[in-house]
């Protein structure tokens, strides 16, 4: 059971530094990139917290005032995380 267990967390855990180094390359020269997205470290901090949705907004609204559909990146992100991990 621990090794099922582990398993889990591993694919929890790699999908977050998925996702947050993909939003490290896409917004590295953004503002997003410059509040949330400063070094990988950051970033990986950054949707950690915003899996556990206590910081949805703030980490999403700078890029949504840039540009609407990168919206699309974060709500992708917490229905995979919540909902199918």
């Amino acid at each position: 059971m621990l090794r099922d267990v582990l398993v889990i967390l591993l694919i929890i855990f790699g999908f977050i530094a998925l996702m947050s180094l993909a939003g490290f390359f896409i917004y590295k020269y953004s503002m997003e990139g410059f509040i949330y997205f400063r070094t990988p470290w950051d970033s990986y901090y950054s949707m950690m917290v915003l899996m556990t949705t206590a910081n949805f907004p703030d980490v999403m609204l700078p890029a949504y005032y840039e540009k609407r559909s990168n919206a699309f990146f974060f709500i992708l992100y917490l229905v995979i995380a919540l909902y199918f991990l």
